[in-house]
């Protein structure tokens, strides 16, 4: 896992804590400092390595594994 991936997950796992719910690619953006493209791979990647699972076209649909 690269240290970005690693960002990205604490952030969620944190983010659910937190709310309950997880957080939409643009709230992981803002927070990371980056735009939603590079989230959009950075969370494949995490899914790709079974670290979290999504559901395609659902908005706060990120689950951590």
């Amino acid at each position: 896992m690269t240290p970005r991936q690693k960002d990205v997950l604490d952030f969620i796992r944190g983010y659910i804590e937190l709310n309950e719910y997880p957080p939409t690619l643009q709230e992981i953006a803002d927070k990371i400092g980056t735009n939603k493209s590079n989230v959009n791979r950075l969370v494949r990647g995490l899914e790709a390595r079974g670290k979290i699972k999504t559901q395609p076209f659902i908005s706060r649909s990120i689950e951590v594994l």
